[in-house]
């Protein structure tokens, strides 16, 4: 029996925190389609389709996920002011999610998949995207008034939770400290994700601002290794987690892609547990958690299903005997 861990406490937290994510957006288009025949003029294939759905990607993706588990979220990302980020802001997954436009020079990019009816993949069409790969090359920062915006909520007795969901070349150090300092002088810390890239969000980590540090296997071993300063780090994700949690005593949440999640205790207690798939199910259990109990806290939003291409599975005949 799979019983309640450290994480599922800290989802629990959602409810009465102020989640803020940071990061680049993308605003995803799945296209229903058909491909009846080829080109008349050319041996190419023909791609009818009427209607089209629109879903939030990336750091968007991120603030729906935690809205929908019931977190107060504020989405910082850059959306410009063309027609694919005001599409983007109006897509139902982020009616609840409060966004800060921390750019207005920027086209917010688009993604478009056409699907068949068996959710198989034609064609991917991508617009502005350099916007999104190039993210790194500027430094954006927030004004006054922004930054008392986002921490409007923590004044209200909401802690804060910061959440750096981003690309590897962007550069988000200076909008991450003003944030920080403006929600530990308020005393709304509670929690951080940072990525090892971004040095401004080193300190605070030394500092006890706050309880808990939510990384990624890559995130651990070079947190670990700038703690450690011998450039080898743990040889694996669960040892340098457990050394980020004894050395800063601070509980570590480990987010391990499909393997689950592993939440470090600042005792070096592990406890490990499933996550749900891609905003869970309608009916809010875990994934493969017969028997277990387990389910998620309270009334849950969830968001429309993005609809994801699974993976085809084959099947082999079995061989027959001479």
């Amino acid at each position: 029996m799979i019983r309640r861990s450290q994480f599922l406490e800290y989802v629990d937290r959602f409810p009465s925190c102020r989640v803020i994510v940071i990061g680049p957006s993308v605003l995803e288009v799945d296209v229903p389609c058909d491909m009846p025949h080829l080109a008349a003029d050319r041996p190419m294939p023909a791609i009818a389709y009427s209607e089209h759905s629109d879903h939030p990607g990336s750091a968007a993706l991120t603030a729906a996920t935690v809205a929908a588990l019931g977190g107060h979220v504020t989405l910082v990302t850059p959306l410009g002011t063309g027609a694919i980020g005001k599409r983007l802001a109006a897509v139902a997954d982020l009616n609840d999610v409060e966004i800060v436009n921390v750019s207005q020079a920027v086209s917010c990019p688009q993604l478009a998949r056409f699907l068949t009816a068996h959710q198989r993949q034609l064609l991917q069409l991508r617009r502005d995207w350099h916007a999104f790969e190039a993210a790194g090359d500027g430094n954006p920062t927030l004004d006054q008034s922004q930054i008392e915006r986002i921490m409007a909520s923590g004044d209200d007795g909401l802690g804060c939770v910061c959440v750096v969901d981003g690309q590897p070349r962007m550069n988000h150090g200076t909008m991450v400290q003003a944030l920080i300092e403006a929600a530990g002088s308020r005393g709304h810390l509670d929690g951080l994700r940072c990525s090892p890239r971004q040095g401004a969000v080193r300190e605070p980590l030394r500092d006890g601002a706050f309880d808990h540090l939510i990384c990624n296997e890559t995130e651990c071993r070079a947190l670990n290794e700038s703690r450690t300063g011998n450039g080898h780090g743990a040889p694996d994700a669960l040892q340098a987690a457990r050394g980020l949690a004894g050395t800063w005593s601070r509980h570590v949440v480990l987010t391990q892609g499909p393997n689950g999640v592993t939440a470090v205790s600042a005792g070096a207690n592990v406890t490990m547990t499933p996550i749900p798939r891609r905003f869970g199910r309608p009916d809010g259990h875990w994934p493969n958690d017969a028997g277990s109990g387990l389910s998620f806290p309270g009334s849950i939003r969830w968001p429309s299903q993005p609809g994801r291409v699974q993976p085809r599975q084959r099947s082999w005949p079995a061989r027959r005997r001479a």
